[in-house]
Order: structure tokens, then sequence, then C-alpha cells
């Protein structure tokens, strides 16, 4: 509860933040069928187009993988198991390229640092230079990428 307390200005501005990203998010207007037909074609994208970035960025990173898989994540971008299985958003398809490398890159490197810690950073921050930019764009305009 003190911790509660003390943190109470930081939880409700970032609550704050959070309801005004959720409520200025763009409204579509497309149909069910519309939008599923346009998911279906986004995923099928993803899973021939992901591949490749992990196959391009793998080579610097190192580490080993089982297998890939594109999904409807609500809450992540990306994730990386401790049984070597990559997965990402489909959404990622709607994000500029570079940012879906940054994630590409992100999760490669939790195959040698399953965590973040400075070392995995330091990773991240070899291959891509620019991930504070990406984290921070992902953050600010991630909720904008739905259909």
């Amino acid at each position: 509860m003190q911790l509660a307390k003390e943190k109470s200005r930081w939880i409700i501005t970032h609550y704050l933040e959070a309801c005004a990203r959720k409520n200025s998010r763009p409204h579509s207007d497309l149909s069910d069928v519309q939008r599923t037909a346009l998911e279906n074609r986004y995923k099928e994208a993803a899973r021939s187009y992901i591949p490749r970035r992990v196959a391009y960025y793998h080579a610097v990173t190192g580490g080993s993988y089982k297998r890939i898989t594109i999904r409807d994540q609500k809450t992540r971008w990306g994730s990386c198991s401790s049984k070597g299985t990559l997965s990402f958003s489909w959404r990622l398809m709607l994000a500029p390229p570079a940012i879906l490398d940054y994630v590409v890159v992100h999760e490669l490197c939790h195959l040698t640092h399953m965590n973040h810690s400075p070392a995995f950073w330091q990773a991240v921050e070899a291959v891509y230079p620019d991930w504070q930019n990406a984290r921070k764009w992902l953050k600010e305009h991630g909720c904008e990428l739905v259909l």
C-alpha cells in the first residue's frame, strides 16, 4: 500500500496517457467481412515476410530457434519462448518496416539473453542502434496499428 501511495502520481499519469491513446485510436469503416479478409491477407503476408527478416538478422544475432509463429497477440508485438519459438503479431505488417525490424532484433536477442538486462540491450543496440526511437514509436503509435 505504501508503494502505491508513493507512486500514485506516476500510476495516474500513465493510466491517463493509456486512456488517451486508446480513445485516439482510429476507427474503421470496414465491415466484419472486409476486416477479416484484410486481416487474413496481412497474416499471409506476415508468414512470408517476417521469417525473411528473422533470417536476415539471425545471421548477426546468433542463438537458435525452432520455429516462428504469426499470431494476433493483443498485448505483445513479439515474444521468444524458452523452447525457441519466436512469435510475432501480424499487426507489425501495418508498422513502418524499421519498426518491424526492431521487434525482430529484440526477439532474436532474447535467444541469447532471456531477460532485459544491460547485456540484452547492448546486444540489441549492436544490431539495431536506433532501438530506443523504435521502442518509443511503438509505445506512441502501436495502438494505431489496427484495421
